[in-house]
């Protein structure tokens, strides 16, 4: 433990520990709402980034004192044999050993315990290595995720803005779902399907064909399903797995993360459309199409099966 690198192996086994704790709750919570386990994952990732920072400020723990027992000085002279004028050493010369025995000894002492500064230096050694091909993987999946950023920018300055019907549709199911973000609505000929993005600037981008070819009281149940990401701030918490995902591209207990949390945010905003925009989707259309069973659409949602 006297290693230069062991406070970081330190805190690399209390995430491990972290992360196992989550994927058994997960597991245990596997048929629960899928609520909870959107609370679980983003707990951990709170977690994950506090375990850190207390390496600077350690908790305060209980000490349990121990105090040292006290000899007096009378005990200590019936403990010692009375002093004498002779020499305790014994006059034996067949004791003192000679100096090449000496020399030999040390040789010896010294081959089996190398000095400490060699030791460390090694240490030093190993410790960039690993820094480094740390460093390269870490580098390589930000790249990836930067050029999945600037991909996703071409997108949104290629589309075009959506019709009115279509604009106000969304306000009207912001309204109802209580998002007070300003989304935009955009239709884009190299998408396939819809999806929302932008931290900053919230947007909404669907296919052309979808919204050509779909009957609008689905193009609103698919609009009311990703406004429902933004109430629960889905895209923040989806790009800090991500993000914590590159950095951690060497452990395997946080590869499948992302994945797992974007399911529980899938199912979670499928639920939120179907509890809070069914009643809006049918009166929005009910003067001007004829629903084909929206609680049936709806209820496809919930399930997963579009």
């Amino acid at each position: 433990m006297n290693s230069l690198f062991s406070p970081a192996l330190i805190l690399l086994l209390k995430w491990t520990v972290l992360l196992a704790l989550g994927w058994t709750a997960h597991w245990l919570l596997r048929k629960r709402h899928c609520c909870w386990r959107l609370i679980l994952w983003r707990s951990i990732l709170c977690f994950s980034l506090a375990v850190p920072l207390m390496q600077f400020g350690p908790v305060p723990v209980f000490r349990i004192p121990i105090y040292e027992t006290f000899v007096f000085p009378t005990e200590v002279s019936d403990v010692l044999p009375p002093a004498t004028g002779e020499s305790p050493i014994p006059k034996d010369k067949s004791t003192v050993q000679s100096p090449v025995k000496l020399v030999e000894a040390n040789t010896v002492a010294k081959s089996l315990n190398p000095p400490p500064a060699q030791t460390a230096s090694k240490a030093v050694r190993w410790g960039r290595l690993l820094v480094m091909i740390w460093g390269l993987g870490a580098g390589f999946a930000g790249l990836r995720l930067g050029r999945f950023q600037v991909q996703l920018n071409r997108l949104r300055k290629e589309s075009r803005l959506a019709s009115p019907v279509l604009q106000g549709l969304v306000r009207e199911i912001q309204t109802k779902l209580r998002v007070q973000r300003t989304i935009g609505i955009r239709v884009s000929d190299s998408v396939s399907s819809p999806f929302a993005c932008g931290l900053l600037q919230p947007m909404i981008l669907l296919p052309k064909k979808l919204v050509q070819d779909l009957p609008p009281d689905e193009i609103a149940a698919l609009l009311a399903h990703e406004i429902a990401h933004f109430l629960r701030h889905d895209l923040f918490w989806n790009v800090g797995w991500r993000w914590m995902q590159a950095m951690f591209w060497f452990h395997p207990l946080v590869w499948k993360i992302p994945v797992a949390h974007n399911v529980a945010c899938e199912q979670e905003a499928d639920r939120t459309a179907a509890r809070r925009g069914a009643a809006l989707v049918r009166q929005h259309f009910a003067q001007n199409v004829t629903l084909p069973g929206l609680a049936e659409l709806f209820d496809q949602l919930v399930t997963g099966r579009r």
